[in-house]
């Protein structure tokens, strides 16, 4: 299962990084990147995406939890 994670970061070194969540699809992603941008108006600072694959036995340990 893959999965996409929205981070929010400013600087580089020293910088701030803010998971704004995990999301199960690409549009899910694009419209949560959007409604972020609306909701906060922040200094400048980029959007990056890490696309995460989960394997089957934290799926299993997830459902029974």
């Amino acid at each position: 299962m893959i999965i996409y994670a929205l981070v929010f970061s400013v600087g580089i070194e020293h910088g701030y990084e803010e998971l704004i969540g995990l999301y199960t699809s690409e549009e899910k992603l694009n419209a949560a990147k959007e409604a972020d941008i609306k909701k906060n108006t922040r200094f400048s600072g980029t959007y990056f995406i890490k696309e995460l694959t989960l394997d089957e036995e934290l799926r299993i340990d997830l459902a029974c939890w």
